[in-house]
């Protein structure tokens, strides 16, 4: 058997030390530029989940406002409705229908100031006639709990007809009115129900005598739909 010399086994030796110096150098430099890749490609999966994530979501910039809490101070509602009203107090009834819009606000807390227009269409004895009026009012919401209110409201109108209402009358009037109704929520968007009765008076104050002012005493039931500006 052949035998090595020993500096050819010493030189044997040195070389592979020499390598496996090399390979733990060459290791340890790499195990960290492994690590940073890794570390940048997660961070790259973060930030595109997170972009997608930001894209997706609804921005609340976009969401529609809430609408403003009924009987709120400063608030500002409309409302439509339609009526019917019956004469009680005449010998020859008459039959009166309404159609109204409203404008209204809250000058405090539940108490409502209302600007009204409506037109009018008077089934009555001798000529029928139709109408316009324009009505200041009051309104107080003296129950405002939850999706319901109850209210007592008054106020007073003018009314110009195309002929004379009642029959025998004049075609300018007073229309004075005091009742009571209830409003209620209509789903989240801030619609109400809104239904009532009242007092439904026409008179024109004697301005032609009394013989030229019969007047009109009924009840007049209406409903319709309040909703916010």
């Amino acid at each position: 058997m052949t035998s090595l010399h020993p500096s050819a086994t010493l030189r044997a030796m040195t070389a592979r030390s020499a390598a496996a110096a090399c390979i733990a150098a060459f290791s340890t430099t790499l195990a960290p530029a492994a690590t940073d890749a890794a570390s940048l490609a997660f961070d790259a999966d973060s930030t595109r989940i997170a972009l997608h994530t930001r894209q997706d979501a609804p921005n609340p910039a976009d969401a529609p406002a809430p609408p403003p809490v009924f009987g709120a101070k400063g608030t500002w509602w409309g409302s439509v409705h339609a009526g019917y009203a019956r004469e009680l107090t005449q010998p020859a009834e008459a039959n009166d229908v309404n159609l109204a819009f409203t404008f209204s606000t809250f000058l405090e807390t539940d108490f409502e100031l209302m600007l009204q227009l409506g037109a009018w269409y008077f089934d009555q004895e001798g000529d029928n006639a139709g109408g316009l009026n324009f009505m200041l009012g009051f309104r107080w919401h003296f129950h405002n709990e939850g999706p319901r209110s109850l209210f007592l409201d008054g106020g007073v109108g003018l009314l110009a007809s195309t002929d004379l209402v009642p029959d025998e009358g004049t075609g300018f009037n007073f229309m004075p009115f005091v009742g009571a109704g209830f409003t209620h929520a209509i789903g989240d968007d801030g619609l109400r129900f809104l239904a009532g009765v009242r007092w439904h008076h026409i008179s024109n104050a004697r301005i032609k005598g009394e013989e030229r002012n019969p007047s009109r005493d009924g009840v007049m039931v209406y409903a319709g739909v309040q909703f916010p500006f």
